[in-house]
């Protein structure tokens, strides 16, 4: 069994409110912040809560359960391991490296009556929107443009790639300062990729796919952004050119 606080201050709030064991965070009774995702016998699903801190601010958090949502890893080809450790493991790999993501407070994973089950809650991102909700918003869309871009320079960096690079999956604050800031999350996914153009084909691919309310011409700035701030991709070279093939099938109708 697992089970364990990243910090001290995490472990004494939830102490505080009788949360600081595994069974009790199972056994939470709240609604459900969206449908679970059920699978064969498994299932995943996420719960937001808010806990008192000892100077009364509020800690805002999402929890995240699943059973029997395994998938293959190689100690465990067979059974496999919950999708939430690996998700865990590329949170701590992004704090490492310095990448913004999601702030994690606990992971824990047992086997109960034959049955594997894991938690994973990390802190709310209260102050953030998805470029979805965002980019709306924007008088000039140059600025976000930017952050995606330099955001997936800094993974790609690493050779790593995301693979759920959605714009739903990149949150994005304001800093007092007028920047913006972007987060990853939904880091599941997310792999060592050795070559270095198929982390933006890959990702960038992706986001694409998801991306029309941007308009071509702010998907090519993308691209030409992102290639001012990597050696992964070059414009006009042959990755380039079928990302921008992609851009230039999307229906723009909508």
């Amino acid at each position: 069994m697992i089970s364990t606080f990243c910090n001290d201050s995490f472990r004494a709030t939830f102490a505080d409110h009788r949360l600081d064991d595994f069974d009790a965070l199972w056994n939470l009774e709240l609604p459900w912040f969206e449908e679970p995702n059920r699978r064969r016998s498994g299932w995943s699903g996420v719960v937001r809560h808010s806990l008192t801190q000892a100077d009364d601010r509020p800690l805002n958090l999402f929890i995240k359960r699943q059973q029997n949502h395994n998938t293959p890893c190689l100690r465990h080809p067979l059974r496999g391991e919950p999708t939430f450790a690996r998700e865990y493991r590329n949170i701590l790999k992004l704090q490492r490296l310095g990448i913004p993501s999601i702030e994690p407070v606990y992971y824990g994973e047992r086997r109960h009556q034959g049955d594997s089950q894991s938690i994973l809650i990390s802190v709310a991102l209260d102050d953030h929107q998805t470029v979805n909700d965002l980019y709306p918003q924007l008088g000039d869309p140059q600025p976000l443009i930017d952050a995606i871009a330099s955001l997936a320079s800094q993974l790609h960096r690493h050779r790593l790639a995301h693979y759920c690079f959605y714009p739903s999956h990149i949150f994005v604050a304001e800093e007092a300062s007028g920047a913006l800031k972007p987060r990853l999350i939904d880091l599941e996914k997310m792999r060592f990729v050795p070559q270095p153009q198929r982390r933006p084909l890959k990702d960038f691919h992706t986001f694409i796919r998801r991306a029309a309310f941007m308009g071509a011409d702010n998907l090519n700035r993308l691209l030409q952004a992102y290639c001012e701030r990597s050696d992964c991709l070059r414009v006009g070279d042959k990755a380039y050119q079928r990302l921008q093939k992609h851009i230039d099938k999307l229906d723009y109708s909508n």
